[in-house]
């Protein structure tokens, strides 16, 4: 049997059990760090870990997603893979970020964060990422009408990251 290139046929396709092996491995590892048998609060160099895998996977969406728009609408052969590359590397990113979410949520008392940009910035994540798996991975045909809630999530991603990190280092 012929499998169809359909979106509704990814359910049957690799993409769709990485993407879900991605969710359940950062979900395992926030677990984890929630319960502090994994700490990521390690110095190295001038932040901790867990602040780099932040820096690591804000700078992907931030770099790849202009890319991939720029790149599919100007017409790119290979818009599959550049697709894939999107949900698995976004997925991924998505995943470092709460993993540096989970580590300063079990700070101590005495230096606990101020959540202001930070909790709306994960709240954005999470629309990115709900909105990103139904509208690649659905069977529903209400989903493609979240493309616009997709695409004004990730437009507030950005808005909302510069401030987040200009607060972070103290310039606001």
């Amino acid at each position: 049997m012929v499998e169809s290139k359909d979106v509704r046929s990814l359910p049957r396709r690799w993409v769709f059990w990485v993407t879900n092996l991605i969710i359940l491995f950062m979900v395992l590892l926030d677990l984890a760090v929630y319960l502090r048998l994994f700490r990521l609060h390690i110095a190295f160099e001038n932040f901790y870990i867990h602040h780099w895998f932040t820096i690591a996977g804000t700078s992907f969406i931030a770099l790849y997603t202009p890319i991939y728009y720029f790149l599919k609408r100007r017409g790119f052969q290979n818009t599959g893979g550049l697709l894939i590359l999107h949900v698995l590397g976004n997925i991924t990113a998505a995943g470092l970020i709460s993993v540096h979410v989970t580590q300063e949520l079990i700070r101590s008392p005495q230096s606990y964060p101020e959540l202001g940009t930070g909790l709306v910035l994960i709240f954005t994540m999470i629309i990115l990422v709900a909105t990103g798996y139904l509208l690649r991975f659905r069977s529903l045909g209400w989903a493609k009408q979240l493309r616009w809630l997709h695409t004004a999530a990730t437009l507030s991603f950005y808005l909302i990251i510069v401030i987040h990190a200009l607060h972070g280092i103290e310039l606001l």
